[in-house]
């Protein structure tokens, strides 16, 4: 894909991995079927996230519960309210106002024993259950070679295509796990490049 013009560069997929993103949630814990997604009001991220979910969710019977917060005091108020009462898991659409206020919601879910799933491994060691995204590493090689064909063979940028991120890790912590007393299956284990103690 090139996206004319002047530009050129790379994409983490994050949105487009939401669905499979869901899958995995499941696969993690199969008895999960309402699932809490925070984002903040209008978030074109958050949007583009659940049109990936969407017939994933439908497929796996599970129900999305979208929060929309307009503040970290709304953010704060609605995730108060959040406990395995009315949720079976918390959902990270990437969105720049929830990945600022991460920390915030990781605590809560772990307090209310709550799985949740994120976009990129960095999450995961910062306490979240999972995450399912582009490896930053791989993705930043990537990012070199294209600036590298720029910088020092004269191409321009409107003649190197938009790359997707190549290298894809499932993480998965397990101390998060023991806290909010799920065991994770071998099967599971297996499917994951990253697996926190």
């Amino acid at each position: 894909q090139k996206p004319g013009g002047n530009l050129t560069g790379m994409t983490w997929l994050a949105w487009e991995l939401s669905g499979k993103r869901l899958g995995f949630l499941t696969k993690i814990d199969p008895r999960i079927k309402r699932v809490v997604i925070f984002g903040k009001k209008g978030s074109k991220p958050m949007q583009f996230s659940l049109e990936s979910m969407y017939p994933v969710a439908k497929k796996l019977g599970i129900t999305l519960v979208i929060k929309e917060v307009a503040d970290f005091k709304d953010l704060e108020k609605e995730v108060g309210l959040i406990s395995r009462k009315n949720a079976d898991a918390i959902y990270y659409a990437p969105d720049p106002f929830i990945s600022r206020n991460f920390k915030f919601i990781i605590n809560h879910s772990l307090e209310q024993k709550i799985p949740t799933i994120f976009a990129d491994e960095y999450f995961t060691h910062e306490g979240a259950l999972a995450s399912y995204g582009g490896n930053f590493q791989s993705s930043g090689r990537q990012a070199a070679r294209i600036a590298a064909k720029i910088l020092f063979e004269g191409r321009t940028p409107q003649d190197l295509p938009i790359e997707s991120v190549t290298k894809i890790d499932l993480a998965i912590n397990l101390t998060s796990a023991e806290k909010i007393g799920l065991t994770i299956s071998s099967e599971v284990l297996s499917l994951a490049q990253v697996v926190i103690r």
